[in-house]
C-alpha cells in the first residue's frame, strides 16, 4: 500500500472509496461472504463460474472438438479488443473514480480468463495465441510489483460488487499516471502490445 502511495504522491489523491448509492448502507452485509461465495474462493477465478461450466459442458458433448467453432473464436476476439480498448481510454483519462468503468473491466477480465482455461482444454491450441494470453495475464496479475493483491486479483475478486476497496483504485490510478510520465515504457503500453499482438496474429484471422 505504501509503495502505491509513494508513487502517487504529488498527484491528486483518489476519492477514499468508490462506493455507488445506497451501497455504503449495506456494505456490512455485502462484504460478508456466502457459503457459496466461499466455495468460489477456492476455484481459480471468480464471477464467471457459471459461464466456464457451461463451456466445459459443451466441450464435453462435443467430444473433445478439435477447434472452437468461427462464432466462439469471435467472441473471444471480441473480449480482448474490448478490453484493448478500456485500456486505451485508461491512457488518456483516469478512470480510478469511475465504478462503472472499473466494474466493465473487470467483467471482461473474467471473460478473458474463461476464454483463456476454454482455449487450453481444447485439443487444438493453436487457434489463438495461447503463450501470449498467458503472458498477458502473468504480467496483469504481478502488476504492480511487492504489493500484497495485484491488478488481477481486484479485477476477479470484486467483478459485479459495488463497493471497491481503496488500493484497487490506487492501481487503477497508478496505471493512468505511470503511463503519462513514460508512455512508450508504461505497464499500459505493455498489456496493449500484447493484446495488439494476440489480435493480429495470424492464428486469430
Amino acid at each position: 500500500m505504501r509503495k502505491i502511495q509513494n508513487r502517487l504522491e504529488g498527484f491528486e489523491k483518489p476519492i477514499e472509496t468508490a462506493i455507488l448509492p445506497q451501497a455504503q448502507e449495506h456494505k456490512a452485509e455485502q462484504d460478508k461472504p456466502t457459503p457459496e461465495q466461499l466455495k468460489q474462493l477456492t476455484l481459480p477465478f471468480l464471477g464467471s463460474i457459471a459461464e466456464f461450466l457451461k463451456k466445459q459442458l459443451d466441450l464435453l458433448s462435443s467430444k473433445k472438438r478439435k477447434k472452437i467453432g468461427s462464432s466462439e473464436k469471435r467472441k473471444i476476439l471480441e473480449n480482448l479488443s474490448a478490453f484493448r480498448k478500456l485500456l486505451n481510454t485508461l491512457t488518456q483519462i483516469d478512470q480510478s473514480y469511475n465504478p462503472e468503468f472499473i466494474q466493465k473491466m473487470s467483467e471482461l477480465w473474467s471473460d478473458i480468463i474463461v476464454d483463456y482455461y476454454y482455449l487450453k482444454s481444447l485439443d487444438k491450441k493453436n487457434v489463438i495465441d495461447l503463450a501470449k494470453m498467458d503472458s498477458l495475464i502473468r504480467q496483469i496479475n504481478s502488476f504492480p510489483k511487492e504489493e500484497e493483491h495485484s491488478l488481477g486479483y481486484y479485477l476477479a475478486e470484486y467483478v459485479g460488487k459495488k463497493w471497491l476497496p481503496f488500493p484497487f483504485i490506487q492501481c487503477m490510478q497508478l496505471l493512468h499516471e505511470e503511463h503519462q510520465k513514460t508512455p512508450a515504457k508504461s505497464h499500459l503500453q505493455e498489456f496493449m502490445s500484447l493484446l495488439n499482438e494476440i489480435i493480429s496474429a495470424p492464428e486469430s484471422k
